[in-house]
């Protein structure tokens, strides 16, 4: 059960979550992006996707969106229990630099460890994921990150590149590209380089 204090930048949960996060040998991300305003298709999201994750992942552009989830969790039990112990978020091209309700500034990008591995959340309008994935690639590798979780281009995507495993869940609200709206989740293992990724496509 996530606590829904601020324990780093922008981080959702406990700190021994967070520490405990990094010592499992296998866990699941819920890596959710582009909401942008549509509360009950985030909300329905976490309540059926929530539970079976370790972690959630939110890469931007729907910040308020979030915000809301939190703020009704601190007096309702039902999303309180569905929302994963960790929370990651990073600020999307169209998200606030100041939460108010957080109390916390937004940074655009975040960083965690899971089960060894090192995961940056990031939206990518800043290294221009829109045209290409060399800026994203190039950045991630400049961090020593083994994964990264961005968003903007609203169309599911998933690629290895070098030591960098990329994973964009497409947009849940406003899909484009013909593609329906997605979430996805990531299976990382401890004792493994590869990736399990699942996308879902949503019928809410």
């Amino acid at each position: 059960m996530n606590t829904l204090t601020i324990c780093g930048t922008n981080l959702i949960g406990s700190v021994d979550a967070l520490k405990g996060l990094n010592l499992k040998t296998r866990s699941k991300i819920l890596v959710v992006s582009d909401t942008h305003g549509n509360n009950d298709v985030f909300e329905d999201v976490i309540l059926t996707y929530g539970t079976d994750c370790d972690a959630l992942v939110f890469c931007g552009d729907g910040i308020c969106d979030l915000e809301s989830y939190v703020r009704n969790a601190k007096t309702e039990p039902v999303l309180k229990n569905a929302l994963p112990e960790i929370v990651a978020f990073a600020r999307g091209n169209g998200d606030p630099a100041v939460s108010r309700f957080l109390e916390t500034q937004i940074m655009p990008s975040t960083q965690f460890n899971i089960c060894g591995k090192k995961v940056i959340v990031i939206h990518g309008h800043q290294v221009s994921v829109e045209y290409n994935l060399h800026g994203l690639i190039n950045w991630a590798q400049s961090k020593g990150a083994d994964m990264v979780c961005f968003g903007h281009t609203h169309v599911p995507e998933k690629i290895q590149m070098g030591n960098v495993f990329c994973v964009n869940p497409g947009s849940c609200s406003r899909p484009r590209s013909d593609t329906d709206p997605t979430i996805a989740t990531i299976t990382v293992y401890k004792e493994k380089r590869d990736c399990k990724v699942q996308f879902f496509s949503l019928s809410f």
